[in-house]
């Protein structure tokens, strides 16, 4: 039978897979010759969970239970650690193993016959785990060729729907311990309500740095990390930072305060307050684990080599994180502006730190276009510098160029997919420039191609969930199916999770379940003097309901109402109500103003999803793509979209554009 408990990388025991040397405490295989990779956690106990099972099958859902504590776990996130083990096999790990599928069955690992059992340890600490077994000491290991470990990176801007996250960073050494320990809260108040709600709180941050791959250790030697000897245990453990926090329950609500502590310099570098209703904990417990998780991952590139050693500036950056993740769209622009000065403050004092300039380069292209015409030129040219620098200092920086191509006017679809593409051949999983790249394949209409990407950038096992993006992304692009159910699943884990609620209404939406999109949100948001975007989802999902003319004729002028308000994003959202609901003549009025903008301000995907169908059957439709510039792309590119495939088009997109431009 094959054993399935859950695989605590620290209680695993050295074992040897031919010539290579496995250690799964250190994510560590090494040859005798000193050559050597680091791998990450996730990947790591799927190599201990096949080995363990000395060459029997070991099925997918043995894997998401002993490698993903029994979480809901996409196939793509389970693919991506097999594909990245299957370089490793043909890499380090040549004539050592082999990763052999067993179709509609799973997996099994074959290799030499000497390779030792795989046992797990009674104790703990890692230390042990290294005298276990006979190793040459007079072996220096030393790295024969660069060697990548991805590193999770900032902060998302939940508001936009796609996100944004800091740089990844090549690793060639360490320059101090890099694994967090989350201590116990303390519960100032003496009341089960704030005592179970602490204890929980913690378990969802430790899941949450886990899933994510943050480096931590666990929670049972984290609780051992106060009082005396806690010096020698945090230094045994490699912990490079501490998080602890006070609980108080006043009856009516929940205060937290939380902290990130330097444990070598005995200084605490960042630390916030959040409170909540008693009635409302889930809410409160989700939005303080998101944005925690965050900032501890954000500690992670720090600390490495050529990173932030002095706390002040750690404190800085970690800042910097906080700022992006909950003030990042800009809303509040003395944070904004605050978050920028910090960077720039980054970018001098330590001038070899790679994310500080990268992160400017990113966060000025990312928000330049919602400031003023002048403000935003300089913006972009700061940013451009910023980028060059980062390049200069990391040639195979992925979110460098990502940053190159947000600084590129929004119609320049060739030049911005070329960066992209550049991103994505220097790393394959990074999920940014998959992401991103996702989006501008869905706005140039090739929605069957963004999927790939989708689907990579949401199985990336970082701090920046970028799964709620990427399933609005696959929904626009007609796979809700499978993409509802991984929503609802990942809705139960976290309620009140509103990126995740938003997703699942629009992905019920893209499939027709009206009725189930208007039970996403049990307690609606709270009414405004004028329309909003959500608003006429609502009124949008009731007319769809109903199938009233009076019910139709209220969502058509909240529609219209929208599309008057300012903002590229508000005529997206009334295009696409007024296309559903059979206003087509409204839809191409409001269309007829548009402007393709930036991912912050607006772009063309709503253009190819399936509420606007009706839209690309009309011959209006093809006039339009040639005015926004999207026909000239798709002829000088090759690039045709999607939909000129369908069967039943009223006419030949190929014949129509070479119509249409030659009249011009």
């Amino acid at each position: 039978m094959t054993d399935i408990s859950i695989i605590e990388l620290a209680r695993i025991a050295d074992f040897r897979l031919g010539p290579l040397m496995v250690k799964p405490s250190l994510r560590q295989m090494m040859l005798e010759s000193g050559e050597e990779e680091i791998v990450e956690p996730r990947v790591m106990q799927v190599l201990v969970a096949l080995a363990r099972a000395e060459g029997a099958i070991v099925s997918r859902s043995d894997l998401s239970a002993s490698c993903w504590e029994n979480r809901i776990v996409g196939d793509d996130a389970i693919n991506r650690v097999l594909s990245r083990l299957r370089r490793i096999q043909d890499g380090v790990g040549r004539g050592a193993f082999r990763i052999e599928t067993i179709t509609k069955i799973g997996y099994r690992l074959l290799r030499p016959d000497e390779v030792n059992t795989i046992k797990t340890l009674s104790a703990p600490i890692a230390a042990e785990v290294v005298t276990a077994l006979p190793i040459n000491s007079s072996t220096t290991p030393k790295r024969q060729r660069p060697l990548w470990a991805w590193i999770a990176a900032a902060a998302l801007i939940v508001a936009t729907s796609v996100g944004i996250a800091l740089l990844a960073i090549r690793i060639t050494a360490t320059s101090r311990p890099t694994r967090i320990a989350v201590l116990p809260f303390d519960v100032i108040s003496n009341d089960p309500t704030a005592q179970g709600f602490a204890k929980a709180l913690n378990e969802q941050i430790v899941t949450g740095l886990n899933s994510s791959e943050i480096p931590a250790v666990s929670s049972s030697d984290a609780a051992a990390l106060r009082g005396p000897g806690a010096a020698d245990r945090i230094e045994a453990l490699g912990v490079a930072l501490t998080f602890d926090g006070s609980v108080r329950n006043d009856g009516k609500t929940i205060s937290i305060q939380v902290h990130v502590n330097d444990p070598v310099q005995h200084v605490s570098i960042w630390s916030r307050s959040d409170q909540g209703d008693v009635a409302s904990l889930d809410a409160l417990r989700t939005r303080v684990t998101r944005t925690v998780v965050s900032v501890l991952a954000c500690s992670n590139r720090a600390l490495k080599k050529n990173g932030l050693t002095d706390a002040a500036l750690l404190g800085r950056y970690l800042r910097v994180c906080d700022l992006f993740v909950n003030e990042g769209d800009a809303a509040n622009p003395g944070a904004t502006f605050e978050l920028l000065d910090d960077l720039r403050v980054l970018t001098r004092n330590a001038p070899g730190f790679v994310a500080a300039h990268s992160d400017l380069a990113k966060f000025e292209a990312y928000l330049a276009p919602l400031f003023p015409s002048d403000q935003a030129a300089m913006m972009r040219k700061e940013s451009g510098a910023e980028a060059a620098r980062a390049l200069e200092l990391e040639p195979n920086s992925p979110d460098a160029y990502l940053a190159q191509e947000m600084a590129l006017p929004p119609t320049q679809w060739a030049k911005r997919e070329e960066l992209l593409r550049r991103g994505i051949a220097i790393d394959p999983d990074w999920p940014h420039t998959n992401g991103f790249l996702a989006q501008l394949l869905l706005e140039t209409g090739r929605l069957r191609e963004s999927t790939t990407y989708s689907a990579h950038a949401a199985a990336a096992d970082l701090q920046i969930d970028w799964r709620p993006a990427a399933a609005w992304m696959m929904c626009s692009a007609g796979s809700t199916g499978d993409t509802i159910d991984d929503l609802r699943g990942r809705l139960a884990a976290a309620p009140g999770d509103t990126r995740l609620q938003w997703s699942l209404r629009e992905c019920l939406v893209d499939s027709g379940r009206f009725e189930e999109a208007k039970a996403v949100f049990a307690t609606p948001l709270p009414p405004k003097p004028y329309v909003t975007a959500s608003s006429l989802m609502d009124r949008l999902i009731a007319a769809m309901i109903s199938k009233s003319a009076g019910d139709r004729d209220a969502a058509r002028r909240d529609a219209l109402a929208l599309a008057a308000q300012p903002g590229p994003y508000r005529m997206g959202d009334a295009i696409q109500a007024l296309a559903l609901l059979g206003f087509l003549d409204d839809a191409f009025d409001v269309a007829s103003n548009y402007r393709p903008g930036y991912p912050m301000t607006g772009h063309t995907v709503f253009l190819f999803d399936g509420r606007t169908a009706a839209m690309r059957r009309d011959p209006r439709f093809m006039p339009l793509m040639v005015k926004l510039g999207l026909a000239g792309f798709w002829r000088t590119s090759g690039k045709w979209p999607d939909y000129c495939s369908d069967p039943g088009l009223p006419y030949n997109c190929k014949a129509e554009v070479a119509r249409l431009v030659g009249k011009n």
